[in-house]
Formats: structure tokens, sequence, C-alpha cells
């Protein structure tokens, strides 16, 4: 009886569908009926549930209340291997373009993946400050210095870089020191009477035998050796000068005791010089005192003199300083065709106003 009720009729003569081998397969009938009850679950709302559905509830329920992991996928199944083509392939498409970013400097500005420290920055601005300082760059250096002139005066830096359109020469081996124009450059011409000289003095050849010569009579090595001592130290000029506009140092020696002080005052001496060396009789040439005074400066005395000569053939205006100092006797002297004085004055006022000499020995005999 109860057989019948799990199972519906069926004529006696034909067997019940889920025994049948070739349709369901070898399965008894007691596997048959829990299969058909498990696939006609349902669900608390009457709706039937899918086997898998179901399954993976309860595996869920049961195995993996806990755990957050998503469901195992299986593996992809292996793909067949393509074969070669023998036709050129195609070249991929560029990727689209991708909308402009706002990056931010230090996303783009980098040093070796990096910024650059502030010590390196600090480094790198001392060390171009330094160059362009080192250099003169634009006349960077001439103008920094010439916003503290007096101290960049007493340290000489004007020996290295123009203050305010001068420059110094400062020749310790004479002894003296003054300003001239920037832009003036040494007198090539003294250069060359320089190194003549030099070279006659090392040269390694004997005097000659002949005593007719008149470079081998003592009247002539007298006048050789006076010409080289009246002969300028250093001259500075314009570029390209002939000669008219420059500033020259003699530095001569003097007998033991002399003193500017035995030839009078500053007119006296002025008057003096232009009478027996500038302008002497029948020398035809004629000179002018303009003007004449003295300063006494760490126990130097020095004498200024403002004169014109005039030739046949050239008109001049000369300031002149000289002074004392060691035996030596040290004259500067400034010059300029007469036509060129006006532009020319203010620097030679600079310049003779400039000129002194070293040492720290003062010369008593003043």
């Amino acid at each position: 009886m109860a057989t019948f009720l799990l199972a519906p009729p069926f004529p006696a003569c034909s067997p019940a569908p889920w025994t049948s081998s070739t349709e369901r397969g070898s399965h008894s009938p007691k596997t048959a009926i829990f299969r058909h009850r498990v696939n006609t679950s349902r669900n608390p709302l009457g709706r039937a549930l899918p086997t898998r559905a179901r399954n993976s509830s309860f595996r869920s329920r049961s195995t993996f209340r806990a755990s957050a992991l998503p469901p195992e996928s299986d593996p992809p199944s292996p793909q067949p291997p393509v074969p070669a083509s023998t036709a050129p392939q195609k070249p991929p498409s560029p990727p689209p373009a991708q909308p402009a970013l706002l990056l931010s400097p230090t996303s783009v500005v980098t040093w070796g993946g990096r910024l650059p420290s502030t010590r390196r920055l600090v480094l790198g601005a001392l060390g171009f400050a330094g160059l362009a300082l080192g250099s003169n760059f634009l006349g960077s250096t001439s103008a920094l210095l010439g916003t503290v002139e007096e101290p960049a005066r007493s340290a000489r830096l004007d020996v290295l870089f123009p203050i305010k359109g001068y420059k110094r020469c400062y020749d310790t081996a004479n002894g003296f020191e003054f300003l001239f124009p920037a832009s003036w450059v040494g007198d090539q011409l003294l250069l060359y009477r320089a190194a003549e000289r030099r070279e006659r003095e090392l040269s390694l050849d004997p005097p000659p035998l002949s005593s007719s010569s008149p470079s081998s009579s003592p009247s002539s090595s007298s006048q050789a050796r006076r010409a080289s001592a009246v002969d300028p130290v250093v001259a500075f000029g314009p570029p390209g000068g002939n000669g008219e506009l420059n500033v020259s140092v003699v530095v001569a020696p003097v007998p033991r005791g002399f003193s500017l002080r035995n030839f009078g005052d500053a007119e006296s001496i002025g008057d003096r010089l232009l009478a027996n060396v500038i302008a002497p009789a029948g020398s035809g040439r004629e000179a002018t005192l303009l003007n004449a005074s003295e300063k006494v400066l760490s126990g130097v005395l020095y004498i200024r003199l403002e004169y014109t000569v005039q030739g046949a053939s050239f008109s001049r205006h000369n300031v002149y300083v000289c002074a004392v100092k060691q035996g030596k006797l040290f004259s500067m002297n400034a010059q300029s065709p007469a036509d060129l004085w006006l532009e020319n004055s203010s620097s030679f006022s600079v310049v003779a106003d400039s000129f002194k000499v070293l040492g720290d020995t003062i010369d008593v005999d003043i």
C-alpha cells in the first residue's frame, strides 16, 4: 500500500519510467525517489530551487559561513595552439589618447628621480655668483665694488676690477701706485724698449774688441745708462693712440741727501724744471707754468705742477707729480694734446691725486 502511494499507478505490464536503464540509467527505485524529492524541493515562497543553487547555498551555510573568499572558479580550458600565419602581422593600434592631467611641479621637475636639496641649490647659486663676480660678468663686480668705493680701494681691489671707471697700477718692484682710466692699456713701445734693455743686460755675447767702436767708449756706456735711467718704467694710454695722450712714471736714482726742499717751494721748483729740463734755451720749445702745489703724505713731500708746452709741431697740456724717497726720484707725468685737455682734465686730476710711493721708510731729508 505504501509503495503504491509513492509511485503513480502504471499498467502492470509496463515497468516504471525511473527503472529503465536506457532512459534513467541503472538506478534503484530508492535512489530515483530521492532524486525526485531533491529536484522538487521548494523555497519558503513555494518556488522550486535549482539543484545547483540549493547545493551552493547549502555549502555556503555549512562550510563557508564565516569566510569572505569568493567561490572558486573552474580553471580555463587550454586553447589549441594557433598555427603561425605567413601573412604580415598588422601593427597593433595605438592606445586611445588619455586626457591631459594637471601634474604638480614635484612630479615633473626631478633630478635623479627626486627634487634637489636646498643645500645643492644654495651651493649652485653661490658658485654661479662667484663665477660671475670673479669674471666681472657684465660689469657686475665693478658695480658692486662701486657701492663701497673707499673700502674696495683701500683693499686695492681696483687692481683686478675697475671701480667707477679707474684701475690701479700697483708696482711693488719699483715702489709706487696710481690710478688710470680703465679703458687705457699698456704702452707697447715701452714694453719693446724694456725687452730690448733686458736682452742687452742678459746677453752672453762678449763686448767688441775694437777700441774705436763708439759703443765701447766710457762716454757711450754712461749715455746708455742715463738713457735707460730716464726711460719710463710704466706707461698707459688709449688703445690705438699715437703716444700724445698717456701717463708714465720714471724712477731715477738721486745722490745721497738729495731733497726737493733744497730747490725752494713748489713754484720755484716748477720754474726751475721748465727752464732747465722742459724748455731750455735754444730748444725751440716754450713752456708756461699754470699751477704749482705741494702736500705731505706719510712724511713724503709731493710736488704737483701743471704747465703747457708749445713746440713747432705740437701743443701739450701736462700734469706732473714728483717725490723723493729711499734715494730715488719718482716722477709721474700725464700729458694730453691741448685740443683734448677739456675732456681729459678731470681724469688727469684723479691720476695726479692718486700717485703715491710705497714703503714704510720716511724720508727725513724733507
